[in-house]
């Protein structure tokens, strides 16, 4: 009720109904330790619902629809009473080395009515593995003549975070093909 210095009233009643709004359950599997990220990351999920559920994948780190990026869907239907896995496939080399990503998933009712938005958030942190820095590799000589020159290959001082100790290394030679590389010494632990 409401009155002001006239002496004049009113008055207003709303009726408000509160019921209980199921919501969708999502468990996003946790990643433990670093990635590498030249090789695919794989982020799985499942949802629980009563209800036909609209799944989402996203994330503000990294646009997930930029083209060559996913392997998977980014948007998913689940049906009605259907326990569903909702899995995200990153691409090799769509991750930056040495970045923590967050990726969200969001799961929502579909067709609440006037119940409106049902939805519930699942998160991940991805952080992803950077190379070592800071070395140094030598060859001596500089120059030479194939089959006639001994070369020596040296290096030392890198350095990376304390959980990638030790640190591994391999010397290798290719013509023209990266993939078809000779490995000429391998880190002997």
């Amino acid at each position: 009720m409401v009155s002001n210095s006239l002496g004049q009233t009113d008055s207003k009643e709303s009726v408000l109904s509160i019921s209980e709004l199921p919501i969708p359950l999502v468990n996003v599997a946790p990643v433990t330790g670093k990635v590498d990220p030249n090789t695919k990351l794989v982020l799985r999920s499942s949802i629980t619902g009563d209800n036909s559920t609209l799944v989402s994948w996203g994330s503000a780190d990294i646009d997930l629809l930029a083209a060559g990026r996913l392997d998977s869907p980014t948007d998913v239907t689940v049906l009605r009473g259907v326990d569903m896995s909702c899995t995200l496939i990153v691409n090799p080399g769509a991750l930056s080395p040495g970045v923590t990503y967050v990726f969200q998933l969001r799961a929502r009712f579909d067709a609440m009515g006037k119940y409106g938005e049902s939805s519930s958030l699942g998160e991940v942190s991805v952080t992803t593995n950077s190379p070592p820095s800071g070395g140094v590799f030598s060859v001596f000589p500089l120059k030479g003549e194939a089959l006639n020159t001994t070369f020596a290959l040296s290096t030392h001082s890198w350095a990376d975070d304390p959980e990638d100790y030790p640190l591994m290394y391999s010397f290798k030679s290719y013509q023209l093909e990266p993939s078809r590389a000779i490995v000429l010494r391998a880190d002997p632990k």
